[in-house]
């Protein structure tokens, strides 16, 4: 059964909120903020384990969702918190803990420590970023501290979400944060949180979402408090889950003024033992949860499930930074846009995209050409120039060989050259400057190298070479300006949509070269989440499965697959 599934409608008020907390007994732990810096100081520190076990040689040990780092973590946890806190201690792997200290246990016979060390461990094993730990204190069935920490977010990297009664509100690395759900409601430009496996029922999850739109994440401990963040509006899971994997993110979307249901859409109330379970959960802003508790999950029972695009047991890249600039490149190129909202995936876009899978399935035939001109054959040497990011020379001479391939004129094939040099040499770590020498040692064309000498020295083409979007040259000088020139990623982008012509194109070319350069950080973390959640739902009777060859949902795994792939050829 799809997740989602067994949700039941909840109340008709959107507003409802869950149950308020029972008034605590007198807490023998006289200042419970002082514990957040510590608690989260032994969760990072098994996130640093957890990441360590993700790219172990060979791949992380376990199968199906048993990884025995996972029991490692949870003794290292309950070695760390029961020494702060002498409580008793619930945790996934190993049940139930007395407390430690037998005299301190009788005055905190209500609290307890609710933990899963490592939420996601399925997708995880399978290579797939965004697992978490979660730890939770509770008192009385109440949770007064809660930190969900993911040390490989797919798009922001480490990541920490807490939170502690009495303390200064919800804090995310460090900062504190300000987020208020209560008003919220299921809008366009707002998005949901999904299990993994929506990414596999798109027709049902768009509908059941619209006019937002969602993005799958593994974790739901992270998916709460991610939204709990106000990266998203809510999230749901239609299976049952132990109190463990939402412990601590029930805390944190309360404390972000969001509600928390279970599946029969009733307040969520924890017990806050070993076997303590829910029959689901739907949490974030509360107009949000009930118009998604309204939908009829049984229509998932209805759709086929898609197949997978990507093998995600493919070599994983420790190189944090190298990735960032791979990820970087790609999102700029479908980020460059023009558009405030909703992304325009120009027909060009989607070839690429479909031509960094072919790659990926070992098809290294020609740029595709059918459309874009000039401009959409440039943008098809990036996912080339991704998987020759180890060599820039291999990848300028791949893409010179591809443009010929595809009918290119000489002065796209040696424009092809210089940008798939630079690209590579931008995600390999080179500055911008040492971006263009490769370009200029990568073509002997001197119209071509004039017009990047000319880009160096800070002038723009003419606007009608731009405009036309047929002056190969004109289109390089533009990107290259745009790369040593400009003083942030959106900068590049909106300037040359300025310049008017195919301004998808023109502004993707610049994009990436920037991305390449700059990496996944010249972005900002909405719109990485805009691309995340991109699925154009065909309207013209094309099989919603073909159709997924060109959506950009999964390209930060695209980028770590592209470059995986051609670092394993390299050694």
């Amino acid at each position: 059964m799809g997740d989602g599934a067994r949700l039941r409608k909840v109340r008709d008020n959107p507003n409802m909120h869950t149950n308020e907390p029972a008034p605590a007994p007198v807490s023998p732990v006289t200042d419970l903020p002082s514990l957040l810096d510590p608690v989260i100081a032994a969760v990072e520190r098994e996130g640093e384990r957890l990441a360590a076990e993700f790219f172990r040689k060979g791949g992380p040990r376990g199968r199906h969702s048993s990884a025995p780092v996972d029991l490692e973590m949870e003794d290292a946890l309950r070695a760390a918190l029961q020494a702060l806190v002498h409580c008793r201690f619930v945790g996934e792997e190993s049940g139930e803990s007395a407390a430690p200290d037998g005299a301190s246990a009788a005055k905190l016979s209500d609290w307890v420590w609710l933990v899963d060390p490592h939420d996601g461990t399925y997708e995880f094993l399978r290579g797939r970023r965004g697992s978490a730990v979660s730890v939770a204190l509770l008192r009385a069935g109440v949770p007064v501290l809660a930190v969900v920490h993911s040390p490989l977010a797919p798009d922001v990297g480490r990541d920490t979400i807490a939170w502690v009664e009495g303390g200064a509100g919800l804090v995310r690395n460090g900062r504190p944060i300000i987020v208020d759900l209560a008003r919220r409601r299921l809008d366009q430009g707002e998005r949901v949180l999904a299990s993994a496996s929506a990414a596999f029922w798109p027709g049902v999850w768009t509908r059941a979402v619209a006019p937002a739109d969602y993005v799958a994440l593994p974790s739901i401990a992270y998916r709460l408090a991610r939204v709990a963040a106000g990266d998203a509006i809510a999230t749901l899971t239609g299976h049952p889950v132990n109190e463990y994997d939402i412990a601590a993110g029930y805390a944190l979307v309360r404390a972000a003024g969001g509600v928390v249901m279970d599946a029969a859409g009733l307040p969520l109330v924890l017990k806050g033992e070993a076997d303590g379970k829910v029959s689901g959960c739907i949490a974030g802003a509360p107009a949000a949860v009930a118009a998604l508790a309204h939908f009829d999950w049984k229509a998932l029972d209805q759709e086929s499930r898609a197949a997978a695009r990507l093998d995600t047991m493919t070599e994983r890249v420790e190189d944090e930074a190298r990735l960032a600039r791979a990820q970087g490149a790609l999102l700029g190129m479908v980020l460059g846009d023009g558009s405030a909202t909703v992304l325009r995936l120009h027909p060009a876009k989607q070839a690429v995209l479909r031509r960094a899978r072919a790659l990926l399935r070992g098809d290294a035939s020609g740029v595709q050409s059918e459309t874009g001109g000039d401009a959409g054959m440039l943008l098809g040497v990036l996912p080339l120039a991704l998987r020759a990011s180890q060599d820039w020379q291999a990848a300028a001479t791949r893409a010179r060989a591809a443009v010929r391939g595809a009918g290119g004129a000489e002065a796209c094939v040696e424009t092809a050259a210089a940008c798939a040099a630079a690209l590579a040499l931008g995600v390999a770590g080179a500055s911008a400057g040492r971006m263009l020498r490769g370009a200029l040692d990568a073509s002997a064309d001197e119209t071509l190298r004039t017009a990047l000498r000319a880009a160096a020295s800070g002038e723009r083409p003419e606007q009608a070479l731009l405009a036309g979007g047929t002056n190969p040259c004109a289109l390089a000088q533009n990107a290259f300006f745009q790369l040593l020139h400009a003083a942030s990623a959106d900068a590049a982008v909106a300037d040359t949509a300025c310049a008017g012509g195919e301004t998808d194109l023109n502004a993707a070319l610049a994009g990436a070269l920037y991305g390449a350069a700059m990496g996944r950080e010249a972005w900002a973390p909405g719109d990485i989440l805009r691309v995340l959640a991109c699925r154009p739902m065909p309207a013209d009777g094309t099989p919603i499965a073909e159709a997924m060859q060109a959506w950009p949902d999964d390209l930060l795994e695209l980028a770590e697959a592209l470059i995986g792939a051609g670092t394993a050829a390299a050694a």
